[in-house]
């Protein structure tokens, strides 16, 4: 049974290519107003850039700012959920964040969250609200991910797996006993190279209260060539392969974790495929590819599913080739509808000043 000091938050934190990042990290890492902290950089031997040099020109700095320090080298390459994998069994700490190197955390993002879970003891994780700008435009805010996030169900189970909430790393603190617990193996699934927030979260949210604290405490920045966003050859290839790897770690994660009962996985299991269909139809609808639309049409029936009139209305369009323009059009005159809510909204909060 593994034991945690009293007190003490652990940061894990994945670096590959960071060097761009790492002194803002960094940076933002010594501001903390929460003294104990052990920081865990773990960085990918086939980083190119000076990544290493740069985390370990900070060893002296964390130092000194009173937090422990250490640095591990992956030697073997396997992706970000390798890298937290290889940083879980170095984790001493009561509390536990994974913040992206090439993020920030606000300087009371640590403190507040401990109180939060000092203060509920019956509470195994905590959130926060967070702040996404553009990398080159830091100081120009996209959103906040509240904005279409369920932010104030406690039980995030169910919300974790079929997105109605976000999972961004550096937004949660989890108690460290109760992740441990609920990951017997003490490690998470790397081979698939992603997916480590599923893996930590939605383990340690089953039948678990999860606080929300209504402030961004997190500074995620928007960058095209990271891992969420980047296009690896053709976009819509692309983007159904990400679909698929999604669909994969959840069935892992489900088959897995030993709290659910076998109708339990089952059920879960089937639905997410039916999430993961629905997505890959659309994907097909958007792109106009009758063929790929025709056999998840298919894998809907076989699921005695109605894809709905809409969609039956698009997949004959698609073989006609213009489906994807009717959802483009749809897209634009959504945004549209947004983007003036959002400013007679803001005249509104302006007015009442």
């Amino acid at each position: 049974m593994r034991s945690f000091e009293k007190g003490k938050v652990s940061i894990i934190t994945p670096c590959y290519n960071g060097e761009p990042f790492l002194d803002r990290y960094f940076d933002a890492i010594c501001k903390q107003t929460y003294d104990k902290i052990e920081l865990i950089i773990v960085n990918d031997e086939r980083s190119t850039d000076n990544s290493e040099m740069v985390c370990l020109s900070w060893k002296p700095k964390v130092e000194a700012r009173g937090y422990e320090f250490r640095y591990i080298l992956q030697k073997t390459y396997k992706g970000v959920a390798g890298a937290i994998n290889e940083g879980l069994p170095y984790v001493t700490g009561e509390f536990l964040i994974w913040p992206d190197c090439d993020d920030t955390l606000m300087p009371t993002s640590i403190e507040k969250r401990v109180e939060f879970l000092n203060r509920n003891p019956d509470y195994a994780m905590v959130r926060s609200d967070y702040v996404a700008v553009y990398d080159e435009k830091p100081d120009v805010i996209a959103g906040y991910g509240s904005d279409r996030a369920d932010v104030q169900n406690e039980d995030i189970f169910d919300n974790l797996i079929f997105e109605k909430t976000f999972c961004t790393p550096g937004c949660y603190m989890v108690r460290s006993s109760v992740l441990f617990e609920r990951i017997p193996a003490g490690g998470i699934y790397w081979e698939n190279r992603g997916g480590q927030n599923w893996q930590l979260l939605i383990p340690s949210s089953y039948k678990n209260k999860v606080g929300y604290i209504d402030e961004p405490l997190y500074k995620y920045f928007i960058r095209p060539d990271s891992h969420s966003h980047r296009i690896d050859g053709d976009e819509y290839l692309s983007h159904k392969r990400r679909m698929l790897s999604y669909q994969e770690i959840l069935h892992h994660i489900i088959n897995g974790f030993h709290l659910l009962s076998e109708d339990e996985k089952a059920d879960y299991l089937t639905r997410i495929d039916l999430k993961y269909i629905m997505r890959r139809l659309n994907l097909a609808l958007r792109y106009n590819k009758p063929e790929d639309a025709k056999m998840e049409m298919q894998a809907m029936e076989r699921m005695n599913v109605d894809p709905g009139i809409s969609r039956k209305g698009l997949y004959l369009l698609c073989h006609l080739g213009v489906s994807g323009y009717i959802l483009m059009g749809y897209s634009l005159f959504a945004l549209l509808s947004r983007k003036l809510s959002g400013k007679v909204r803001r005249c509104g909060q302006l007015a009442e000043i």
